[in-house]
């Protein structure tokens, strides 16, 4: 068994998946994910974040489309072996919306407000999502 598969072992994975939070080295948030064990495994052989895509129901690298990879900076597992916290060093917005974390709206007056500015215009990277305000 080699080194990484032996790695994904030790965790409790649900259901099939483990859940990953990503930060940028400013420790932001980027994004909360799910893993499968190829796709954690893809991640600690490559250096790369891979995820696990449920619309192609199989793990995929980030950045393929469009080309805002996230090379790993460190991956840290939690106390009960069932959530993963991965530092990457991103290559432009995390959020197929255009911005640089997932998490770019804020609660204010009981309403959701953006609180960050697009890194890109999505439509030109993903033109096959229809997207809406």
């Amino acid at each position: 068994m080699g080194k990484a598969k032996a790695i994904t072992k030790s965790l409790k994975f649900k259901d099939g998946f483990i859940d990953a939070i990503i930060s940028d080295t400013d420790k932001n948030v980027l994004m909360l994910v799910q893993m499968d064990e190829e796709s954690l495994n893809k991640t600690i052989e490559t250096g790369f974040v891979h995820y696990f895509s449920p619309v192609k129901f199989k793990p995929w690298k980030k950045g393929t489309t469009s080309g805002h990879t996230q090379k790993v900076i460190n991956i840290k597992v939690d106390c009960d072996n069932d959530a993963l916290l991965i530092t990457v060093k991103p290559a432009g917005g995390a959020c197929h919306r255009g911005y640089h974390s997932c998490f770019y709206r804020t609660l204010k007056d009981k309403e959701w407000k953006i609180s960050e500015e697009p890194e890109f215009d999505p439509r030109l990277i993903y033109p096959e999502f229809i997207f809406k305000g």
